[in-house]
């Protein structure tokens, strides 16, 4: 006679009654009504068939000397340094990183405001999934017209969903096609909206940082025309926060594309509780060393050697967007 073959639900159950109930082998045998041994093949089954996974969260590897340097020379509130390892990418680990530091700073009835870019997005996947009573996530700037991992719409959308919050869309484009379009579409669709309003009440804000250069979100996705982000770099531009591009020195870059940007203004930013700036890999560096002379973010979480070239730079803050302390 041949070996019955059990089916999903009963290698779910037993699945179940192991790993999240805690039930012992002998236990769920008794309560089941067979064997030892036919629970324990029936637990290696399930994870043949894929329903049970095993993962192994490596340790972040953080770096507190270069921590507690860089919140004393750049005044942050937080700092999270993490050594990267070269088994994942650079991205992956320091979003892991910034999602294992969301997940202890939120709480019932906080509003968070999230960002754009590949690294905001790689935190949204590694957040665990949980429900907070009454947190509320707003949208910091527009989005694009098509659907994607960068996608600001996306990217609030996901976050909303694993965390079982309240999301607000900033329902406009990242860009207008000029100044007037843009300063018709902000009264519109933020200056007096309900996004406004949760905005005064922004208890942290998630962001990533782009570098100005003809590989930026903005110029794939069709917004900035290349001989436009050019223009851009030539004025001075070295990347951008929300779609708003900042020289070297810490100070917006006189160019009609921040005049067109439909997002929180940069000089907001001082006024959340918390702002959380992610920055992964040496193209980057000269970027995050520009937007700390803006003075509005209080958090970082980088990689060490990011860490050791900011600690290098000589001190200096007061930009565009300079925040009080």
């Amino acid at each position: 006679m041949g070996r019955i073959i059990p089916d999903k639900q009963t290698l779910f159950k037993v699945a179940d009654l192991y790993y999240n109930a805690g039930l012992t082998l002998s236990g769920i045998a008794k309560r089941l009504g067979i064997g030892t041994m036919t629970v324990s093949r029936l637990l290696t089954k399930a994870r043949e068939v894929g329903i049970v996974q095993i993962i192994v969260n490596k340790p972040i590897e953080s770096c507190p000397e270069q921590e507690l340097a860089l919140k004393k020379k750049y005044g942050l509130k937080h700092a999270l340094v993490i050594r990267l390892s070269g088994e994942l990418d650079a991205v992956i680990q320091i979003a892991q990183a910034a999602a294992f530091h969301l997940d202890q700073i939120l709480k019932e009835d906080l509003v968070v405001g999230i960002g754009i870019g590949g690294t905001t997005a790689a935190l949204v996947e590694q957040l665990p999934v949980r429900t907070i009573p009454g947190l509320q996530i707003i949208q910091l700037l527009g989005g694009f017209e098509t659907t994607g991992f960068f996608n600001s719409y996306d990217i609030l959308q996901n976050i909303s969903s694993k965390l079982g919050a309240t999301g607000t869309y900033f329902h406009a484009p990242v860009y207008a096609k000029d100044g007037i379009t843009r300063d018709i579409l902000y009264k519109e669709f933020f200056a007096h909206s309900k996004l406004h309003n949760l905005l005064a009440r922004c208890n942290v804000a998630v962001l990533g940082i782009g570098v100005a250069d003809r590989n930026s979100i903005y110029v794939k996705s069709g917004f900035i025309r290349p001989d436009e982000m050019d223009e851009i770099t030539a004025a001075g531009g070295v990347g951008d926060v929300l779609g708003q591009f900042f020289d070297a020195r810490g100070n917006l870059v006189n160019h009609p594309i921040n005049q067109r940007s439909l997002a929180v203004p940069a000089g907001e930013l001082s006024k959340i509780d918390d702002v959380i700036l992610l920055s992964a890999g040496p193209a980057k560096i000269p970027v995050l060393t520009a937007a700390l002379k803006m003075n509005f973010i209080s958090t970082i979480i980088t990689d060490s050697n990011s860490a050791a070239a900011l600690l290098e730079e000589p001190a200096h803050r007061g930009g565009a967007a300079a925040k009080i302390r």
